[in-house]
């Protein structure tokens, strides 16, 4: 009579999960550097802040609270300062800022001092009143 016998079949081990990307922190949003040539057109700098404050916007998110927000130095026109999410990613962001100053001057406007209390709701990160 013969006895079955049950051999232990190991499956494969399952691939790792790839570590999630880290967010790529907001460096500035200061001027770099001064502007060493003549600066590019009126309309080619309001085209590049658009497209600066454009991406900057993204930046509010995510947050579940408070302690997920914080404020970054700016200058005119990106504004005196931006609340932005420490979780967010300005991969993209950056760029557009670098952009600008690259070809463009700050304006000189008076900015305000940067807000105390900051807020998260809706997902979104910005200054408490």
């Amino acid at each position: 009579m013969a006895v079955a016998v049950e051999a232990d079949v190991a499956e494969p081990a399952a691939a790792p999960s790839p570590e999630p990307r880290p967010a790529v922190p907001l460096r500035s949003l200061l001027p770099a550097q001064e502007l060493g040539s003549e600066p590019a057109s009126e309309a080619t700098c309001d085209a590049l802040a658009d497209a600066a404050l454009a991406a900057l916007e993204p930046l509010a998110s995510p947050c579940t609270s408070a302690h997920d927000c914080e404020v970054v130095a700016s200058v005119c026109p990106l504004g005196c300062f931006r609340v932005v999410s420490k979780l967010a990613d300005a991969a993209e962001a950056q760029p557009a800022v670098d952009a600008y100053f690259a070809r463009c001057r700050p304006c000189k406007n008076t900015c305000v001092e940067p807000p105390q209390a900051l807020a998260c709701a809706e997902n979104r990160c910005f200054a408490s009143p």
